[in-house]
């Protein structure tokens, strides 16, 4: 074996354009997580706020921000690993927005980030769309 065995948590949501709702959920899971063992908790990718393109540029904030400072202060609290799967990132009058993924150690420290290079800038035009299809 190599090392220190971790548990994980992936959460999770069915995210709203909602925000301090969505973050209530958010919290509530990671605590849940946490208590049964996890030691990295992962949130999915829009976990704080999802919707329509407007509802993102109604919501993006910097980071960091009060969406990073609160996931960032969580893991402080819990001592856990934290992968904010990513978030609406920009500034007040940005003309670009960034699906933006972060990562913090247990000291609440961001150690990580990663931006999506394609969020609204492609549009397919596609007459008809399959999801992909499980028989049991």
């Amino acid at each position: 074996m190599y090392g220190h065995k971790m548990t994980t948590a992936a959460i999770q949501m069915s995210s709203t354009p909602e925000k301090a709702e969505n973050i209530v959920a958010a919290e509530r899971s990671i605590r849940e997580a946490v208590a049964a063992g996890a030691e990295l908790v992962a949130l999915p990718e829009l976990w704080s706020c999802h919707g329509l393109e407007q509802v993102y540029w109604e919501n993006a904030e910097p980071i960091p921000g009060p969406t990073t400072d609160f996931l960032g202060g969580l893991a402080r609290e819990l001592g856990v690993y934290a992968l904010g799967g990513s978030t609406l990132e920009g500034e007040p009058g940005a003309q670009r927005l960034f699906n933006t993924s972060t990562f913090f150690d247990p000291s609440g420290e961001l150690v990580a980030m990663y931006r999506k290079i394609h969020l609204f800038d492609v549009k397919v035009s596609v007459p008809k769309h399959k999801h992909t299809r499980v028989a049991v």
